[in-house]
């Protein structure tokens, strides 16, 4: 990993490049240990005790997929206080018990997902309210009306089917 030959007997050909960004780099493609061990596996896994590359997929899409939805719960909590009537009733039991359901959902739940506190049952709720903001509220509507909420649908499914990953309280508290 360190190559210990003196800097003007280095060549280009020898897979070392000058400079500290230049030894990094070589030494990451050499696949150097270093002192505290591979940064990457084989398989490409970032090196932490028992954490894979899909733990850190999950996390990310955990934390996106609950953090966006927080920007759209938000306004509706909002609603909920101002006005609960304006907002439509798609499912037939009423536009307040809608609006709370929604709110629930995409604060409450969104929150859940994103920390992975109890993350397979706080994606059901969610995906229950995507698939009827597509097709359902906007049935009638263009394809690219429906696309986000398909979007946020097929990805609250994902973490229903995968779970959480082990960057996820739930996997702290399974310990």
């Amino acid at each position: 990993c360190y190559d210990a030959r003196p800097p003007g007997t280095r060549k280009a050909s020898d897979g070392a490049m000058p400079g500290a960004r230049g030894l990094a780099v070589s030494a990451l493609a050499s696949g150097c240990t270093g002192v505290t061990g591979q940064l990457l596996s084989e398989e490409g896994d970032f090196q932490m005790p028992g954490i894979k590359s899909r733990d850190w997929g999950l996390l990310v899409l955990r934390l996106a997929l609950g953090g966006m939805m927080l920007t759209h719960g938000w306004p509706k909590l909002e609603l909920l206080f101002d006005a609960p009537g304006k907002f439509p009733d798609p499912i037939g039991i009423g536009s307040e018990i809608t609006l709370v359901i929604a709110v629930l959902a995409e604060l409450v739940c969104a929150s859940l997902v994103a920390v992975g506190l109890l993350t397979r049952w706080a994606t059901a709720p969610l995906l229950a309210t995507m698939l009827v903001a597509a097709f359902i509220q906007h049935a009638g509507d263009p394809f690219r009306k429906m696309e986000m909420s398909l979007l946020y649908a097929a990805g609250y499914l994902a973490l229903m089917l995968t779970g959480p990953g082990r960057l996820s309280i739930d996997r702290w508290l399974r310990r």
